[in-house]
């Protein structure tokens, strides 16, 4: 469970719970242990109905054995409320809350820290809600108890603080937001280390709170150190999560993102390197790095081998470093660096494309790649903050050129400008992709959103190197019409990438490629059931081409005609020659 392998771990839990209710039976403290873990187990893969259900039985279990006023019984209460928040029944979670607070403070006092922890979890419930009157006294609470028992130097008053401040600036208290996160800032560095997540929550809070009243300075200083932070710890994470758990770990680091791209729209210094750092080790590294890593060292079982060996070292290492400093067992901690070390050494040097696969790139090796005459693009998507979280999705382009000190930020659209251009009934049809292009207006209106903000800055005839990003995927931007009745594939020669790291870094292949590519091209899709008959056809040729439809006159097996495509045998033999440098023999 803890790596995420949540397939393994049911079929275990569901054994142990069968054997535990035999031996046992079910009214013992063992058996409702295992329900609130296969509870906990359903509430990480979304299966809050099974959830629930686990853990009403767990409670109801608990509550016969030890009693409805143990602090077991309320860890049970809390366990559901966690469940409820996620499920967005906050009215239920509160209700939990609350039982569990009053049972913690019956049986533990008003000054134990397990107390403080179910007043700060009933306060976090009601900022989530936008109850801040209620939440700020039960912060204050929490502080008060953490500060006497655990001190001032301690992690859980340092998170004490930064929720509270949190609350704050939600309530626009801006002054007093900046002593308590500068406060748990200089607590983290000094208990957990810089190279903590919490150490880089505190620097994109900070910065958060310098964007939203104007301090662009001192802002961009922190988002540039909290996206270095970010990339560290996602670069080690990226060793030993599965992908599953990598999902979940990305959810919570591209909020950062966001907010430095909106700093980037708002500031007026547009010192954008860092995002275009970002969008390099976001979309050029960590959407393709987990996967390929673990296809890459299963190449042979020595590597496969090494491989788990050093996703176990890294797990334990980030185990000993989510400790408070105080705690960490250096001796270990060296022991297993020194081995990771070691192993990765190895298969960098063993596995083809391993050591590549870790590289990472900065936009300055980029604009190193850019021959004269070309720009690359890495089109961003972000969900805009002003002074808070916002529900607008904007767009801009990080375009480099060849001599340019920096990457340029250029603004481009809103997400629903785009929505509202290309909503459709149903699947799209190849008539509303040809309308889409076609028509004057609606072509103007891509234009004028995608590229006129971009075209003043990219020579006419320049080579482009795009990475799309969010809805850009689902459209040709080569087919885009300018001004001049010209597309942009005939202004600009735009090649399409998953990230322009591909100009630093070829991907390398991670199975045998095979020999031979059947490719086709100038087909004539309307050709009647006689001239097909007079071309002999493989039976993966049909398949290929989606059955015998294509090769007869009848609309209604494809909801339309398809014209015929200039220029697909031109492109064909095109990309025959590319083949054939790479040693791969189309077919005729």
């Amino acid at each position: 469970m803890a790596m995420g392998d949540f397939e393994k771990a049911e079929p275990l839990f569901l054994e142990t719970k069968t054997i535990r209710e035999k031996v046992q039976g079910k009214d013992n403290s063992d058996y409702a242990e295992i329900l609130n873990n296969l509870a906990s187990l359903y509430r990480s893969m979304g299966n809050y109905e099974k959830a629930e259900l686990h853990h009403l039985e767990a409670i109801a279990i608990k509550g016969k054995i030890i009693g409805k006023e143990h602090p077991n019984y309320a860890l049970s209460l809390n366990n559901l409320a966690i469940l409820y928040k996620a499920m967005g029944s906050y009215e239920k979670a509160e209700q939990l809350y609350l039982e569990a607070t009053t049972i913690k403070e019956k049986t533990l006092g008003k000054e134990h820290p397990g107390y403080a922890l179910s007043l700060n979890n009933l306060a976090i419930l009601y900022w989530i809600m936008g109850n801040y009157e209620k939440a700020e006294p039960l912060y204050l609470q929490a502080i008060a108890i953490r500060e006497k028992k655990l001190g001032k130097e301690h992690p859980e008053y340092a998170s004490s603080l930064n929720n509270l401040a949190l609350l704050y600036l939600d309530m626009g208290r801006y002054e007093m937001v900046e002593p308590l996160q500068l406060q748990a800032k200089v607590i983290r560095e000094k208990a957990l280390g810089v190279a903590h997540p919490d150490y880089a929550e505190s620097l994109g809070n900070l910065a958060i709170l310098y964007m939203a009243t104007n301090n662009y300075e001192k802002a961009e200083s922190f988002y540039i150190e909290c996206s270095q932070a970010n990339q560290a710890l996602l670069e080690k994470a990226i060793r030993h999560l599965s992908e599953r758990e990598l999902s979940s770990y990305l959810n919570k680091f591209s909020e950062s993102q966001d907010q430095a791209l909106s700093f980037a729209k708002l500031s007026t210094s547009k010192k954008t390197a860092a995002c275009f750092d970002n969008s390099l080790f976001y979309k050029g590294f960590l959407l393709q790095t987990a996967g390929q890593l673990k296809r890459l060292s299963l190449s042979n079982p020595a590597a496969a081998e090494n491989f788990n060996l050093l996703k176990s070292y890294e797990r334990r290492l980030a185990a000993q470093y989510a400790q408070p400093i105080a705690d960490r067992n250096n001796t270990s901690i060296a022991d297993l660096e020194a081995k990771a070390n070691d192993l990765e050494k190895d298969l960098a040097r063993t596995v083809a494309g391993f050591g590549q696969a870790l590289q990472q790139v900065k936009w300055q090796e980029v604009q190193t790649a850019l021959k004269p005459g070309e720009a690359a693009i890495e089109f961003v998507s972000y969900r805009f903050y002003l002074k808070k979280q916002t529900d607008s999705i904007l767009y801009a382009a990080l375009l480099l050129l060849p001599g340019s000190d920096s990457p340029k930020f250029i603004p481009l659209f809103e997400e629903k400008q785009l929505t509202a251009l290309l909503k459709t009934e149903g699947s799209p049809q190849p008539a509303f992709y040809n309308d889409l292009y076609a028509n004057d207006k609606k072509g103007d209106q891509l234009y004028d959103l995608i590229w006129k903000p971009i075209a003043a800055a990219v020579p006419e005839g320049a080579t482009v190197y795009c990475s799309p990003s969010g809805l850009l995927h689902r459209l040709n931007l080569g087919a885009i019409p300018t001004p001049d009745g010209k597309t942009l594939a005939e202004k600009n020669r735009l090649s399409i990438l998953g990230s322009t790291r591909q100009l630093v870094i070829t991907p390398v292949p991670t199975t045998q490629q095979s020999a031979t590519a059947q490719l086709y091209g100038g087909i004539q899709y309307d050709a009647t059931p006689t001239m097909a008959a007079n071309t002999p056809a493989k039976p993966e040729d049909l398949a290929a081409r989606r059955g015998p439809d294509i090769t007869q006159n009848d609309s209604t097996l494809r909801g339309e005609n398809w014209n015929y495509l200039r220029w697909t045998e031109v492109e064909i033999s095109a990309a025959a020659n590319v083949m054939k440098s790479k040693g791969i023999v189309p077919l005729p």
